[in-house]
């Protein structure tokens, strides 16, 4: 994901999670300033909404979510981050440490 990459090789891109025998129960990505806004990105199995052509500009915000499960729903996890696109890639917008948090 970087800048000038379009809405439809994300949606190729998590091709893998499908290909790996699993699906997404949420979506794979929305927000594109921020909030839960449109255009909303899902997945080949589970399509959210018209893919735009616009590619990702440097400076957008976007919430990857993908939330992985099994196929039956029986076992998931619930991931996600907020990240800021840029010319080379994406930068975290979150400062919490990726993995189980023991409390």
């Amino acid at each position: 994901m970087k800048a000038g990459a379009l809405p439809q090789q994300a949606i190729d891109a998590a091709g893998m999670i499908e290909e790996a025998g699993f699906t997404i129960i949420d979506d794979l990505l929305h927000g594109y300033g921020g909030g839960y806004l449109p255009p909303i990105l899902g997945s080949k199995s589970r399509p959210s909404a018209h893919v735009p052509d616009e590619p990702f500009r440097a400076g957008m915000v976007i919430v990857i979510q993908p939330n992985v499960v099994t196929r039956d729903g029986k076992a998931g996890v619930q991931t996600g981050e907020m990240m800021l696109i840029t010319e080379t890639g994406i930068e975290p917008m979150h400062a919490v440490p990726r993995g189980f948090i023991r409390v």
